[in-house]
């Protein structure tokens, strides 16, 4: 379950997560559709409208969900050991907390979803896309708290927006023009 449940990571939130329900992934059409969520030991309402979303299962997690199915045929996709929903400070601490220190990690489960995010961005995902597969209630918020930027990235930036000013004018010798003298 764990490595089905960390790339289940990527658009959602640990409690919705927990709260998953097989009724609400669509195995034919590859997509979890968020309506709920188990979160401070009790089912909850989710965080913002926005959060109630259809998101894409990409193939790999798709093969390894339909795999996680046939072995998984309770109500819940990740259930707890008794069957009943997942509380998340136990599984952090018998899980999570384990398996960061063996790969010598430090974090929490939601960097996962902020790595997401923040790759989603750096791919070029159009924003407000990424703001709607997190479920986030603006484009912005999504840009100020995911698109994190790298050191690349700012030697890529002026180099970028030269090539657009190029492209514009035609000529990299637009400075040299007799009509700016």
């Amino acid at each position: 379950m764990p490595v089905v449940f960390e790339m289940s990571a990527s658009y959602l939130r640990i409690g919705e997560l927990a709260g998953l329900e097989w009724s609400c992934v669509d195995l034919d059409k590859g997509k979890i559709h968020v309506e709920k969520q188990f979160t401070h030991e009790a089912w909850a309402n989710l965080k913002t409208p926005n959060s109630r979303r259809r998101v894409p299962i990409d193939k790999e997690l798709l093969k390894e969900l339909t795999l996680h199915r046939a072995r998984s045929p309770g109500l819940l996709v990740f259930p707890g050991p008794s069957g009943a929903p997942l509380r998340y400070h136990n599984w952090h601490t018998r899980v999570w907390a384990p398996l960061l220190k063996r790969a010598g990690v430090l974090g929490n489960f939601h960097m996962l979803r902020h790595f997401f995010v923040t790759a989603m961005l750096q791919a070029g995902v159009n924003v407000k896309m990424a703001q709607m597969l997190a479920g986030h209630h603006s484009a912005a918020f999504t840009l100020d708290v995911y698109a994190d930027a790298l050191p690349q990235q700012m030697d890529e930036a002026g180099e970028k927006v030269a090539a657009v000013i190029i492209a514009a004018s035609g000529s990299i010798l637009v400075a040299n023009s007799p009509t700016l003298h």
